[in-house]
């Protein structure tokens, strides 16, 4: 419900919108869409027809939740681009040709990308050669445009919007090191023995933690950046900073140790299940620490920022204490 309630407002303040519309108002419009819809897929087993047979529950869980990942990403990546544009301050990043090219990607890989973990369900072949493209592909693409959009900022914006930068570039990096990992586990011969194992974790992890949680950080950030005195932020910029590699050194290890498990999982040829995972102990002992580093490292970030944002919203309500929203501004303005 909460979702259809956000797609009213989101499609209600964008329909007097007139002009040509950047691309991270398609994002966030087609992700919207597809969330409500791939979600109410994944309800698909309880109907008896998918229920009672294994190969059809199994690929449409793996088909709507795989969609359901494509809508996130949407948002996410409409955010990043977003964000790049206020930072820059260049508007024709969110019309570019390659920004359009990521959405179009984008959808596809929504899509059909999901197909590249369901190698071991019957599938058309040509299914899991298309998805593996795509989701490669649109990888690439969002790393480019952020990497064109560092190397056109003057030294004045990188210092202006210093977290925000700090934040979309650490995304860079992860797409970068995600890439590799993502490019190495959708190969058919290797996913047979890594999927399912701390391996694909490792792949979500990297994703969700050092891509799209970078991502929404940095636009945090720049909100606090826009709206915040330099005295607030100031003084919850040394904690902010060192959160910030605290998180990312954690995240690093972390990530290895969940490759080191997988690895050792998908190579083990041992007598049995409890003697496997002794033999990997080392790795989950390191996933443990690292965890338990990330969350320290995210809370070090996470608390100033909700108690900026905060700030932002208290001052603006104190500013319109009506509620007539004809007086409020136009949050996508």
């Amino acid at each position: 419900m909460t979702w259809v309630i956000f797609a009213i407002n989101y499609f209600k303040t964008l329909r007097t919108r007139r002009g040509r519309w950047p691309v991270y108002f398609w994002m966030w419009g087609t992700g919207i869409i597809f969330f409500l819809i791939t979600f109410s897929e994944s309800y698909l087993w309880l109907i008896p027809y998918f229920r009672e047979s294994m190969v059809r529950e199994l690929a449409v869980q793996w088909k709507s939740y795989g969609a359901l990942v494509g809508s996130w990403n949407m948002l996410v990546y409409g955010t990043a681009i977003f964000v790049a544009e206020r930072v820059s301050g260049d508007k024709t990043i969110a019309v570019s040709k390659m920004a359009f090219g990521l959405y179009f990607l984008g959808l596809t890989n929504l899509i059909f990308g999901w197909a590249h973990h369901v190698y071991l369900v019957p599938t058309a072949p040509w299914i899991r050669h298309l998805a593996y493209t795509v989701s490669m592909t649109e990888l690439f693409v969002l790393g480019k445009i952020i990497w064109d959009w560092r190397a056109s900022l003057t030294t004045y914006r990188k210092h202006r919007f210093n977290l925000a930068y700090r934040f979309l570039t650490a995304a860079d990096v992860w797409i970068f090191i995600n890439l590799v990992l993502a490019i190495g586990i959708s190969i058919p011969a290797l996913n047979v023995y890594t999927h399912g194992t701390h391996v694909t974790v490792a792949h979500a992890m990297g994703s969700t933690i050092g891509i799209n949680t970078m991502i929404l950080l940095s636009s945090v950030f720049l909100l606090v950046r826009e709206e915040c005195s330099d005295a607030a932020q100031a003084r919850w910029l040394p904690p902010v900073k060192a959160g910030f590699w605290v998180t990312n050194v954690s995240l690093l290890v972390f990530w290895v140790a969940l490759i080191g498990a997988g690895m050792g999982k998908a190579l083990y040829d041992g007598p049995s299940f409890q003697h496997m995972m002794q033999s990997i102990q080392p790795y989950l002992l390191a996933f443990v620490v690292a965890g338990l580093g990330l969350t320290v490292g995210l809370w070090m970030v996470g608390v100033p920022a909700l108690k900026l944002a905060g700030s932002v919203v208290f001052s603006r309500r104190r500013d319109f204490p009506t509620a007539d929203s004809s007086l409020l501004p136009d949050p996508l303005a």
